[in-house]
């Protein structure tokens, strides 16, 4: 077909193909699955740490209701402005000590679980491995059966980069599977490796070896999130962390 000149203009070529939309589609199935399986572990976590929550808050407003009904009674009694006997003040603070302390508990448990549990995705940033797996530890703990002892046995090593809340993930969803293997006892450790820093969760219940190995394929994209390496071993998993950027 020629134009109103009398040319025949070009044909027309097809379009490229877009090499990159297949590998763009997996990489968005990736992430849904990943959020996905970060939102079950997270649920994993919130349903024990919600049970764990309950007796410390409860506590915490019967100890301030304790409190203001002194107080009240305090005011009651009065005729006009009244101090407080020195006694009495000690008793008070100690009261309000308990509270502060019991608020500070709960606090502690519910920030863990929120920085676990953020959906979206995590930078890049300086990890000190001693909290984090001491924070995993509080957030599984429940998870532990009250026969069963647990070891921390954390060395001195250096910050390494990751994402924080990835791998506090990570970790605690370990403890919990080493948890499910009804042992007498878990030990979690630190140890400054040649590039970075290895951490093992170990335990003595059942040592299925496929089934380790399984938690590691199930545990694989959450690792990657995490900036880590996860393999099993003897008895429980090691995992790795890198130092360098």
């Amino acid at each position: 077909m020629s134009d109103d000149s009398g040319r025949i203009p070009p044909r027309a070529e097809p379009p490229a193909p877009d090499v990159d939309a297949p590998a763009a589609a997996a990489g968005e199935a990736r992430g849904t699955v990943s959020d996905a399986g970060v939102l079950a572990i997270a649920g994993l976590l919130a349903g024990g740490v919600a049970a764990e929550l309950a007796r410390p808050i409860r506590e915490l407003r019967e100890r301030l209701a304790v409190i203001v009904d002194e107080l009240d009674h305090h005011v009651a009694r009065a005729k006009g402005p009244t101090p407080y006997s020195w006694e009495q003040v000690g008793v008070l603070r100690e009261r309000v000590a308990e509270a502060y302390l019991m608020s500070r508990r709960a606090a502690r448990l519910a920030g863990e679980l929120a920085q676990a549990a953020g959906a979206a995705p995590e930078a890049m940033v300086a990890i000190d491995v001693n909290k984090t797996l001491d924070a995993a530890l509080n957030l599984a703990r429940y998870r532990v059966s009250a026969g069963c002892e647990v070891f921390a046995d954390f060395g001195a090593v250096p910050v390494v980069r990751g994402a924080e809340g990835r791998l506090l993930l990570l970790c605690a969803r370990l403890i919990i599977a080493a948890a499910e293997r009804e042992p007498h006892a878990i030990t979690l450790s630190s140890r400054r490796a040649a590039d970075g820093v290895v951490v093992t969760i170990r335990h003595d219940g059942d040592p299925d070896a496929a089934w380790h190995a399984g938690q590691v394929a199930a545990l694989a994209s959450l690792a990657a999130a995490a900036s880590a390496t996860v393999e099993a071993i003897d008895g429980g998993w090691a995992i790795g962390l890198r130092t360098g950027a």
